[in-house]
């Protein structure tokens, strides 16, 4: 089989996790757009046990220092639920990876 991307979510005004609710899925690549005007990219991993929606995430945030160039901190690494950030931005674009036969 073949993998492509697919964009399955596309909006200028944005729409939070929340509000898209279960069009999420597990290894969707979200693009948000930051109040900054930045972007920032995250990739969903679903929800845990108690129903709160799990992000991995590779922003300066998770590092050591709060800067780009820092190192990741231990308990940064794989999906977290504590990250309010993703679950309140608006995501803008999903990309899902969808495979053929």
């Amino acid at each position: 089989g073949r993998d492509f991307l697919e964009i399955v979510f596309e909006n200028a005004d944005g729409q939070t996790a929340k509000e898209l609710g279960s069009d999420l899925l597990p290894g969707d690549i979200c693009f948000f757009r930051m109040k900054s005007g930045n972007g920032h990219v995250a990739v969903y991993a679903g929800k845990n046990e108690d129903g709160k929606n799990l992000w991995f995430n590779a922003g300066r945030n998770v590092t050591d220092t709060g800067k780009a160039g820092g190192y990741y901190m231990e308990d940064s690494v794989g999906p977290s639920s504590k990250d309010t950030f993703h679950n309140n931005s608006k995501i803008i674009t999903i990309l899902r990876i969808i495979s053929f036969e």
